[in-house]
């Protein structure tokens, strides 16, 4: 199981990441709103502002405080 970091001390397994959503993208606010009502938001931000939603496939939302392209470019396979 390859593990993916998106915080400070915090890893999610890479298999189970569906998508990585940008804060100022259209619909994340509603998607953060939904998942804080079902509780199911997991704040990797460290106190930082939230840049990217990590989306998992059981439906939890991973706030992160690092840019999509860093959490794509941590999910590229190394040489």
């Amino acid at each position: 199981m390859e593990m993916l970091k998106v915080g400070k001390s915090v890893y999610v397994p890479s298999e189970r990441v569906l998508a990585c959503v940008e804060k100022k993208s259209r619909n994340s606010n509603e998607i953060l709103t939904i998942a804080k009502e079902n509780k199911k938001c997991i704040d990797a931000t460290n106190g930082k502002a939230v840049k990217t939603l990590i989306l998992l496939d059981d439906g939890y939302v991973v706030t992160a405080s690092v840019t999509v392209e860093t959490i794509v470019s941590r999910c590229e396979p190394k040489n």
